[in-house]
């Protein structure tokens, strides 16, 4: 399977939140010494530590996966403001960026870069309830925003000479749900902020778990004895040479999780710490 990560905008086969560029940048800006392993390595680590992350904390995380099913989506791309008469393609209709819109699917010359992708999703969700089925900006900085929509294979195109689109056509339609528990809804931070996409304390801790998961296995198996009970202690004297074992009293009655502090610590704010479990 290939490496995929997950932006926050519900990416088929995605098995990571962290990409390899930030994994690097993230030790590097801490001066952990992370260049001893290859890239693909890193990439293996990373999609590790995001299965660990979901099958530890998944049925503990607050709010629930935003995607039920993933929809087909394109990702447009604004480098510049467009100008009057470039055209967008999205499913059976054509959107032309003007300075004064007549028509319906006339598109307003917003203010900046972003303003302009605003309006135009502003006015796709209007016109072509077919194809249409929703939007996210996913990086004001960039200019780009993800359209979504409801029917698999929906071409899109653009005569905007400072735009383009992440494929010709959306990614197709899948009948199962988002492969990560991220991207969510109804969650917010610490300081009550609402979480959107992927956020910045999931990709850290997804490289801290990475890094750990390069000289340790994050979810080791218990050690049992031949009846399967779990050792949960063991003692040993020196002179005369006495060892004492202690197991479980019934056969799975101890969960082993080892602790990652600083992992764990990044996660809290998104994880209920006690009563009802949710997904």
């Amino acid at each position: 399977m290939a490496f995929t990560v997950e932006d926050g905008t519900g990416v088929k086969s995605a098995n990571s939140y962290a990409s390899l560029a930030f994994f690097k940048a993230y030790f590097d800006d801490r001066k952990e010494d992370a260049t001893s392993i290859d890239d693909p390595d890193i990439e293996n680590l990373l999609v590790a530590a995001t299965d660990y992350i979901d099958t530890r904390w998944g049925r503990r995380f607050k709010g629930r996966r935003e995607w039920r099913t993933l929809i087909s989506r394109s990702i447009l791309t604004l480098t510049a403001q467009p100008t009057a008469g470039e055209t967008v393609t999205f499913g059976s209709m054509v959107y032309t960026y003007q300075v004064t819109p007549v028509a319906d699917t006339d598109v307003e010359i917003g203010i900046d870069v972003v303003d302009s992708l605003r309006k135009l999703v502003g006015v796709i969700g209007t016109e072509d309830t077919t194809d249409y089925a929703g939007t996210r900006l996913v990086d004001e900085d960039a200019a780009s925003v993800a359209l979504y929509a409801g029917t698999n294979g929906v071409v899109t195109t653009e005569t905007l000479a400072a735009g383009s689109f992440d494929v010709a056509a959306s990614i197709g339609k899948s009948l199962r749900q988002q492969p990560l528990e991220f991207p969510r809804i109804r969650i917010h931070d610490s300081a009550g902020v609402l979480v959107v996409g992927i956020p910045d304390r999931l990709r850290a801790a997804t490289c801290e778990y990475a890094f750990r998961a390069n000289t340790t296995t994050l979810s080791p198996d218990p050690t049992v004895d031949p009846s399967g009970r779990v050792l949960t202690g063991s003692r040993t004297k020196v002179g005369p040479i006495e060892t004492e074992t202690q197991f479980a009293d019934e056969i799975g009655t101890v969960t082993i999780t080892k602790s990652y502090p600083l992992a764990d610590r990044m996660l809290r704010e998104f994880v209920f710490s006690g009563g009802p479990i949710k997904s």
